[in-house]
């Protein structure tokens, strides 16, 4: 899949997630692919990219989530680099330090 579809799926996500709009993304600061199984027992090989994204204000609106977004989630909050080195949680894209 072409670096913009991934560009464009982030901007979306980024908005439906944490109603931050970006007007446009660069490339990929770190990608991976990885296998995970799904409840149904499904096995799912997954490409992803994370990009770096800048924004004016850090305020999260849950608007647009769906109820089954909202209930697992007790929290929210933006990491520094330094914190998510130091995190003993599982986070993917192990090269973030460099941005």
């Amino acid at each position: 899949m072409p670096v913009r579809a991934f560009s464009k799926a982030a901007q979306r996500e980024l908005f439906e997630k944490t109603g931050i709009g970006a007007d446009s993304l660069g490339e990929p600061v770190w990608k991976q692919e990885i296998t995970f199984q799904v409840s149904s027992g499904e096995r799912v090989l997954a490409e992803e990219h994370f990009f770096l994204i800048r924004v004016s204000s850090p305020t999260i609106d849950r608007e647009n989530w769906t109820r089954l977004e909202k209930e697992p989630i007790a929290e929210h909050r933006w990491w520094w680099i330094p914190e998510l080195e130091a995190s003993n949680r599982c986070v993917t894209g192990t090269d973030l330090s460099a941005q």
